[in-house]
């Protein structure tokens, strides 16, 4: 078993980009970093942290519409196949959400430093979640799994 198998499900997304952020934080921090003070970076920064939230929040509404889980370290309690909304679109659309804020976040302090969070995050969030959680939804739905993972991409 390699060391990353057996994180696989074992971390909600939510807290790996938040402790993604909290080390993007201390990169700020150590590297004397400061926000830009140009008026339409941080519009720009506003308008895409607000669009990372409405993806997050309309992924919650539509499980919650569905009545299944919003466990995402245990996909095996999934009752059903969620294909509408925002689903239609992404297959993972929260984690897109929190792609966004991430990048937000480091578009915020414009380092590349900080852009590193974003694509560790995108890196890990495949490898430790989306992966197991295709062949849970693989085993638990099968061709209807197939039919969707056929028409509607991973990311965007």
């Amino acid at each position: 078993m390699t060391p990353l198998r057996s994180l696989e499900l074992r971390i909600p997304p939510p807290l790996l980009a938040a402790f993604i952020a909290a080390c993007m934080g201390v990169c700020v921090w150590a590297l004397d970093l400061r926000p830009s003070t140009f008026w339409m970076r941080l519009l720009t920064v506003a308008v895409f942290a607000g669009v990372g939230v409405a993806v997050i929040a309309c992924g919650i509404q539509n499980l919650r519409h569905a009545r299944t889980t919003l466990n995402p370290t245990d996909p095996s309690t999934t009752t059903q196949l969620v294909t509408e909304g925002v689903y239609s679109w992404s297959r993972n659309p929260m984690y897109v959400g929190l792609l966004v804020l991430l990048i937000v976040f480091a578009r915020a302090f414009d380092s590349f430093v900080l852009y590193l969070g974003p694509l560790l995050f995108f890196l890990l969030i495949g490898r430790l979640q989306i992966q197991p959680e295709e062949r849970a939804l693989a085993e638990k739905f099968g061709e209807d799994y197939a039919k969707y993972k056929s028409n509607v991409r991973r990311w965007l």
